[in-house]
């Protein structure tokens, strides 16, 4: 039986409203303090639960694209459900009526009432009884406020009024926040793809960290970078590599969760912030849709485009616990994942900032190498299964490090390549190769073809005719003793292009070889049309040749096929007599190998000649 008199129930009437207008008050200054949106969400059901002595408090959220609703911020739940789908949009619970009807609902019992579904939520939490409120009126989201009890009966109109109040003041702080940032939006924003740009991702990122703390939760960091996008940037110009940054763009957004962040933050750069995982394997999952998603080719001036990204991941608080610690890791996990990539994603290890570290500091040395005359060629002899003689060399580069020694390019090609190095490098190569045959010549001896090869950037670059030109009047050598080996791969990406590339190439009367044949892809039919000279088997056909009958017999169909186009076979990787003599058995006509000579620096490959050395044939 109720003993309280009228009087007593108005007194305590008019004590819950006061106390409920002095925690209005009180988060309305905390929205005009606090920039953080994230915190907000925290701020207005802290502020519900306390007013309202509840045991429990929830804010839900979903996008127009979401099915679900995700529990955005709470009070009272175990560990691990923040940040989890809590039910689908179309299910029968008390929040579908909310969304629906845009009206409150109290549940004095929900052990007694039959209008919504029962919630694994509210039952492993012995909930009784609760007050919901719809979240309407910001952009691209709706959501639903509530409050618990594990009593039943603990909530009545007068707690919805307040809900509903606190509603209002969270819709008219983000509204502001919005105008705000639309007003700074060219300073937070990058105009191309309309993402975040670094400074605001840096930004949210210290604000989600943040947020994590006071949850127990984790954040994940990605990087992407994109692979090989200068290629396609110099090949098809500026304009239609900005399109292109732009259906990326439009990609990641689709990888990501409503309240998750995709940012620009370099040129063919963008970041990732996975707000609120569980665990860190989540960031998984985003990185496989991310990889998926750019495996689709883009559509460009009426051609298509493949594009992929290698990723880093680094995951607070396990990895660092400091924004500028946590965006140095996923840099290097990136890093790790372009050397092993491309299309892949690595987490970050603890031994990867020391390989990032070495990476730049050998990124630094390169940069001016070139004017420190610290480039040098070796040259591997090729030659003819005919007779023997030397046939002519491949110009091979190396780096001869002031403390490291001479390095073999696999330790610096990589850098060239990213960087864009390796165009003013491989201009270099080429005139280093013709100068060469001019000495040779000076010196009495007879000219021998050099070959050289062609890196995708140098093949993609508008001016290789103007260079390839340039060099050969400069030199003045007969531009047959000047050879391009280009790979299979470069060639079929975009075969169309590559055939006129390569014609512009044989105006000028060089040779073209195809190297490392039957690793790619090549059609037949782009194969023949390709105005080459020279095929050039890829060593791992060659390897076992003489024992393993598949390779034996795809080796000796490549053989024909060349022949039948009218070019020159030679293969490459020979080392042992078995395989030289299954290949002069079948028609190769030369071959190139330890078998016969490593690459010689200088001074060998003209002492090669001078003493007219010849491969023993038999």
């Amino acid at each position: 039986m109720d003993n309280t008199t009228g009087h007593e129930k108005g007194a305590l009437t008019n004590r819950q409203h006061a106390r409920q207008q002095e925690a209005i008050a009180a988060l309305e200054q905390q929205a005009l303090d606090d920039e953080a949106v994230d915190t907000l969400w925290d701020a207005v059901v802290g502020t519900a639960s306390r007013t309202l002595e509840a045991s429990h408090g929830k804010i839900l959220l979903t996008s127009p694209h979401d099915h679900a609703l995700t529990l955005k911020a709470g009070v009272g739940w175990q560990d691990g459900w923040i940040g989890r789908h809590i039910c689908g949009v179309g299910e029968n619970t008390q929040n579908r009526h909310v969304l629906m009807s845009h009206e409150p609902v109290i549940v004095a019992d929900f052990l007694m009432d039959t209008r919504f579904a029962p919630s694994e939520l509210l039952r492993i939490h012995g909930i009784r009884s609760g007050v919901s409120v719809p979240i309407l009126g910001i952009d691209g989201l709706t959501g639903v406020l509530s409050v618990f009890s594990r009593d039943a009966g603990s909530f009545n109109s007068a707690a919805a009024r307040f809900l509903q109040t606190l509603v209002k003041v969270l819709v008219a702080t983000i509204h502001r926040r919005q105008a705000d940032e639309k007003l700074s939006y060219p300073s937070r924003f990058d105009a191309l793809t309309g993402l975040p740009n670094r400074r605001l991702f840096i930004d949210r990122l210290g604000q989600a960290m943040a947020l994590a703390k006071h949850r127990q939760a984790k954040v994940g960091v990605v990087f992407a970078d994109l692979d090989h996008f200068r290629i396609v940037n110099d090949a098809m110009g500026r304009g239609n590599g900005d399109k292109l940054l732009v259906q990326v763009a439009q990609r990641l957004q689709q990888c990501v969760r409503s309240g998750d962040t995709v940012a620009r933050v370099g040129g063919d750069e963008f970041a990732f912030i996975l707000s609120g995982m569980a665990q860190a394997k989540d960031a998984t999952l985003v990185a496989e849709k991310v990889i998926a998603a750019l495996s689709v080719p883009c559509e460009l001036e009426g051609e298509e485009i493949y594009i992929s990204a290698s990723l880093g991941i680094s995951v607070y608080p396990s990895d660092c616990t400091d924004v500028d610690g946590l965006l140095r890791n996923a840099d290097a996990a990136m890093f790790q994942a372009k050397e092993n990539g491309p299309a892949i994603y690595r987490f970050y290890l603890p031994q990867m900032n020391e390989r990032a570290v070495a990476r730049l500091k050998l990124e630094t040395q390169l940069r001016g190498a070139l004017a420190r005359d610290e480039f040098v060629l070796y040259y591997q002899p090729r030659a003819s299964l005919a007779n023997g003689s030397i046939t002519g060399f491949e110009a091979l580069l190396r780096w001869q490090h002031p403390a490291l020694g001479l390095m073999p390019p696999l330790q610096f090609i990589s850098i060239l390549e990213d960087t864009g190095l390796i165009v003013s490098v491989g201009e270099w190569i080429v005139l280093a190769a013709c100068k060469q045959i001019m000495r040779w010549k000076s010196q009495g001896l007879m000219p021998h073809p050099i070959s050289v090869n062609l890196s995708a950037r140098q093949f993609q670059q508008r001016n290789l005719g103007f260079v390839i030109e340039r060099t050969l009047r400069a030199t003045g050598i007969d531009p047959a003793l000047l050879e391009f080996e280009l790979t299979e791969s470069m060639l079929m990406k975009e075969a169309e292009a590559a055939i006129h590339a390569l014609q512009v190439l044989k105006t000028f009367g060089v040779r073209v070889s195809i190297d490392d044949f039957g690793k790619g892809y090549s059609s037949l039919a782009y194969l023949k049309r390709f105005p080459l000279d020279v095929l050039k088997i890829d060593r791992a056909f060659i390897r076992d040749v003489a024992f393993d009958p598949d390779d034996a017999t795809i080796t000796v169909a490549m053989i024909k096929l060349a022949h039948s186009l009218g070019l020159k076979v030679v293969a490459e990787g020979v080392e042992t007599r078995d395989q030289l003599d299954f290949l002069i058995e079948n028609g190769c006509d030369e071959m190139q190998g330890y078998y016969f000579s490593r690459p010689l620096p200088l001074e060998g490959a003209s002492r090669a000649l001078m003493e007219n050395h010849r491969l023993a044939l038999h």
